[in-house]
C-alpha cells in the first residue's frame, strides 16, 4: 500500500499589517492491494473450504484548502474563512464464488465502490468600534455557507470461465445513491 502527502502553504502580509491571507493546501493518497478476511470456498470432491484467498484494490485521494484572509481599515475589521474537502474513494473487490480442483469452471465475484464527496464551509465576521465604549461585530448567516454534497455506486459481477482465466460471461447489477445537501 503506498501512502502519500503533500502540504503546501502561502502567507502574505499587506502595509503594516492591514491585510492578511493565508492558503494551505493539503493533498493525501493511498493506493494499493491488500488482502481482506473473506476466503472462497475450494471443494475437493466433497468437502468444501473456505482457504480461497481474496483482495481489494483501495485508491484514495483527499484534498483540503483552508483559504483565510484577515483585513483592517480605520476602526472596522473583515475576517473571511473558507474550508474545502474533497473526498474520492474507489476500491474493487475479487473473491471467489466457486473453485473445484479439478473442474473446468471455475466462479469469481468482482465488486467495485466508489464514493465522492465535497464538503465545504465559509464564514464571514464583520467589526467595527464606534467609539471607546461602542463596539459592534456581525457575522450574518447569508455571508457563511455550509456544504456538503455526496455520490457512491456499488456494483458487482459475478463471472464463469474456464480455470484457464480466461475471459467468460458475466451477469451483474449495479446501485447508485446520491445525496446532495
Amino acid at each position: 500500500m503506498k501512502r502519500g502527502r503533500i502540504i503546501t502553504g502561502a502567507a502574505f502580509l499587506g502595509v503594516a499589517g492591514s491585510v492578511a491571507v493565508l492558503v494551505n493546501s493539503c493533498s493525501t493518497t493511498r493506493d494499493g492491494t491488500k488482502s481482506t478476511t473473506q476466503w472462497g470456498p475450494v471443494s475437493n470432491g466433497a468437502q468444501t473450504r473456505n482457504i480461497y484467498p481474496a483482495f481489494k484494490y483501495i485508491s484514495e485521494h483527499v484534498h483540503i484548502l483552508k483559504f483565510d484572509l484577515d483585513y483592517e481599515a480605520d476602526d472596522a475589521r473583515i475576517t473571511d474563512s473558507f474550508r474545502g474537502e474533497w473526498y474520492d474513494l474507489a476500491t474493487r473487490r475479487q473473491n471467489d464464488s466457486f473453485y473445484a480442483i479439478g473442474a473446468p469452471e471455475t466462479a469469481l465475484t468482482k465488486a467495485n465502490e466508489t464514493q465522492t464527496c465535497f464538503q465545504g464551509a465559509n464564514t464571514v465576521r464583520l467589526e467595527r468600534k464606534f467609539m471607546d465604549w461602542l463596539y459592534h461585530y456581525d457575522e450574518p448567516s447569508s455571508s457563511g455557507f455550509n456544504n456538503f454534497n455526496a455520490h457512491a455506486v456499488f456494483a458487482t459481477v459475478s463471472f464463469w470461465f474456464p480455470q484457464r482465466h480466461l475471459p467468460g460471461r458475466g451477469v451483474g447489477e449495479s446501485v447508485q445513491a446520491r445525496r446532495a445537501g
